[in-house]
């Protein structure tokens, strides 16, 4: 291929690169713009609808976040390994779900929020939406109590016992024999004396 004509088609690629680069720079700052302007809008709706405490944010990791084009307010209980959250629905309604790992979104249930005026409503609202919260997760890390376990005699002592032989009764063994006692010696016999000698073989007498 000609020099000339190589650098042509290098030109014409790296201009197609640099026109690509910028849609893509120009669609993540649209994207980007759009996402602020929804976050921007739901923080001004959950801000005049509930009063969370600086304590439950905490606690919940509240967090505003945009998806499917649509702003929504997220809960984090790491205990539970469960997310929640909160999308504003018609008729100033906001609809609570509960998401686990590997499931699909399950609702826990529809919340009236307050007014931007009466402090006294928008708080109960927020405890409404905690309790909710907090009820969900018990139910999740509730754990049945385990049962005692049953003792179970292994299977090679039953077969063990199966084929020993059953024990043959034997009769005890006899008794000792006692040998007969002496009899007396007789009063010949004890009164009689063994004579005795003296130095020299003198006979001394009985």
């Amino acid at each position: 291929m000609d020099q000339a004509l190589a650098d042509v088609f290098e030109q014409a690629r790296s201009l197609v690169a640099d026109a690509d680069r910028k849609l893509a720079e120009a669609e993540e700052h649209r994207k980007a713009q759009e996402r602020e302007a929804v976050v921007t809008e739901l923080a001004i709706k959950v801000d005049a609808a509930f009063d969370f405490t600086s304590k439950e944010k905490l606690q919940l990791e509240q967090r505003l976040d945009m998806q499917d084009g649509r702003g929504q307010v997220e809960f984090v209980v790491r205990a539970a390994r469960a997310m929640f959250t909160l999308l504003p629905q018609e008729d100033e309604t906001w609809k609570l779900s509960m998401l686990q790992d590997g499931r699909e979104s399950q609702p826990v249930g529809d919340f009236k929020g307050g007014s931007k005026g009466d402090a006294a409503s928008r708080r109960l609202a927020a405890a409404r939406i905690v309790t909710a919260i907090g009820g969900a997760c018990a139910q999740k890390m509730e754990v049945p109590s385990p049962k005692k376990p049953t003792a179970v005699q292994p299977r090679w002592r039953d077969d063990a016992a199966a084929a020993a032989p059953a024990p043959v009764a034997t009769a005890p063994p006899p008794a000792p024999v006692q040998p007969p006692a002496p009899a007396p010696a007789s009063a010949s016999a004890q009164d009689r004396r063994e004579p005795t000698y003296g130095t020299f073989g003198k006979f001394l007498g009985y």
